[in-house]
């Protein structure tokens, strides 16, 4: 059988930088509006190689980067183009075990287009 998914909240997590905020349209989530405004969490990991996929999209129809963070490490990044929600999948990361913090930072913000985060699933 597979292995059991985790998904874990935006919104649950904890948020930094001048702007980031929750939001509830359009879905339950969070905005990061400017560079390094980032939603952050720690997870416990058993092994050491998963795939992250994180829901979300732009606020208009520019391109907007989230740079995923394990342990203080970039890892990867989420690629989210337009208004309509999708999923974004960085697939077989290698990572440290036992409880990491892992961060979602905003990386392309010019102050004309904003991602908006819905949920982080892991694999």
């Amino acid at each position: 059988s597979p292995n059991p998914s985790t998904i874990i909240q935006c919104e649950d997590m904890t948020l930094s930088g001048p702007y980031a905020s929750r939001i509830s349209s359009p879905f339950s989530g969070v905005a990061l509006y400017a560079n390094n405004d980032s939603a952050k969490y720690t997870q416990y990991f058993a092994n050491g190689t998963h795939s992250f996929s994180l829901r979300g999209c732009s606020s208009n129809s520019n391109t907007a980067r989230v740079d995923l963070r394990i342990g203080g490490v970039t890892k990867g990044s989420f690629y989210f183009t337009g208004t309509q929600p999708t999923t974004y999948t960085i697939n077989n990361v290698s990572h440290g075990t036992g409880y990491q913090d892992i961060e979602l930072i905003l990386t392309t913000d010019n102050g004309t287009w904003d991602v908006y985060l819905d949920y982080l699933e892991i694999k």
